[in-house]
């Protein structure tokens, strides 16, 4: 046991310290270009120039290491406890049970955010806006851990497609807690996204005033900054899944499903997995969202043009397809029998 949690222990690690070489750069020419654009659009003066801090390496080192190890170990607590002929049968047949603390945090989670919700909304707007964003965190991981679950009440609508719907539908529940693990940042990426897009709209549809130029580059600048991390971190883990499961599509065309009865299977997760987001960040983002409307601006009524939010929807079924029917279908191409063997 002990060796297997240094062995997991050793390969975060190797992740972890390329990841760290190869991110501390580009996070260099980033922050070098976000103080240009708070200089270009006025925002601080034209003498605030980018430095980078002598410790940014050491520090990154340090804390990319760090949770590394951390998330590592954790993991490894369950597979090095196992009895070797467990693990062997498990790796074939995945768990499809929940763990109850798992669910208990992630109800937690969520009842804590609703709550914070309600008390945030007698809060001035200061203070609401402030606490907003811990209200987001605390529905996004809680819906995360409780993302199995979500995920295979929404799987038996893929049924409504035939056959093939069923098929997917059966593939979903089965694959739930692995496709979980996206359900986290892509619910943050859209909720996050939402709630500043909404904001804003709703604010200039009710004030009858937009904001300023330098407001909105800020915030929507912002916005697609952290989006765009919790977007690759849901495009990794779909990726991640559906790789995993290359055996499984070589042997669903060994059986007699052709290459495109096979990827439209996967199509069919796909559309699962983006309305199972879609319908958690709607919910996230709306517990989030009202209370600071009405602390700031006296509604509950949100407003968001229907363009912006077709554009949003298509993004997200854009993404998760990037993440799901590109890498399947990829996969896809190399003869069953190769893969198999």
């Amino acid at each position: 046991p002990g060796r297997v949690r240094r062995a997991i222990a050793a390969q975060a690690a190797v992740v972890a310290v390329p990841a760290t070489l190869a991110g501390v750069p580009l996070g260099m020419l980033a922050g070098r270009a976000w103080v240009g654009g708070l200089v270009g659009h006025g925002i601080v003066p034209a003498e605030v120039t980018f430095h980078a801090h002598g410790g940014a390496l050491p520090i990154a080192f340090a804390v990319t290491v760090g949770t590394s190890l951390l998330g590592a170990l954790a993991a490894a607590v369950r597979p090095s406890r196992m009895r070797p002929a467990v693990a062997l049968t498990e790796a074939v047949a995945p768990r499809s049970r929940i763990g109850v603390i798992r669910v208990a945090m992630g109800l937690m989670l969520v009842t804590g955010g609703v709550v914070f919700s309600v008390v945030i909304a007698d809060l001035d707007a200061d203070t609401a806006d402030q606490a907003g964003l811990f209200v987001m965190l605390a529905l996004c991981v809680g819906a995360g851990l409780l993302g199995p679950a979500l995920l295979r009440v929404a799987a038996p609508l893929a049924r409504l497609m035939g056959d093939t719907g069923r098929l997917a539908a059966d593939t979903v529940a089965v694959n739930a807690r692995a496709l979980s693990g996206a359900l986290v940042p892509l619910t943050l990426a859209i909720a996050f996204t939402a709630v500043t897009l909404v904001r804003t709209a709703t604010t200039t549809h009710v004030t009858g005033i937009p904001a300023p130029a330098e407001v909105r580059w800020l915030e929507f600048f912002g916005t697609g900054a952290y989006a765009s991390f919790a977007a690759i971190a849901a495009v990794n883990t779909l990726v991640t899944a559906i790789l995993a499961r290359r055996r499984d599509l070589a042997v669903t065309r060994l059986t007699g499903g052709t290459r495109g009865r096979t990827l439209a299977i996967v199509i069919c997760e796909a559309l699962v997995v983006t309305g199972t987001a879609l319908a958690v960040a709607a919910a996230v983002a709306a517990v989030t969202l009202l209370p600071l409307l009405h602390t700031a601006l006296g509604t509950w009524k949100p407003w968001l043009p229907g363009s912006w939010l077709a554009a949003g929807i298509a993004a997200v079924a854009t993404l998760v397809a990037a993440g799901t029917v590109l890498p399947a279908a990829l996969a896809l191409r190399r003869p069953p029998t190769e893969v198999v063997g």
